[in-house]
């Protein structure tokens, strides 16, 4: 592990840095907003095109935890 490090193969890539991201930190800030504010799971799956699950995540932040925001709980 230690080699991997040295060699700056052990980076983490966050957020839209990631080769596999569909959304991006200001997209994720809009969506916890707009969760906060009433917007069902369903409709902001619906309108960003990505699944209720990720939705979910975002909203209960397990996943893109370094973008600040309103930390709603559902």
């Amino acid at each position: 592990m230690r080699d991997r490090e040295l060699k700056g193969r052990g980076v983490r890539c966050l957020g839209s840095k990631h080769g596999n991201a569909k959304l991006d930190e200001l997209t994720v800030t809009a969506i916890k907003e707009l969760c906060q504010r009433g917007m069902s799971i369903k409709t902001l799956a619906n309108t960003f095109e990505v699944s209720r699950s990720a939705i979910w995540s975002i909203v209960k932040s397990k996943t893109w935890q370094h973008v600040k925001g309103n930390n709603h709980v559902l």
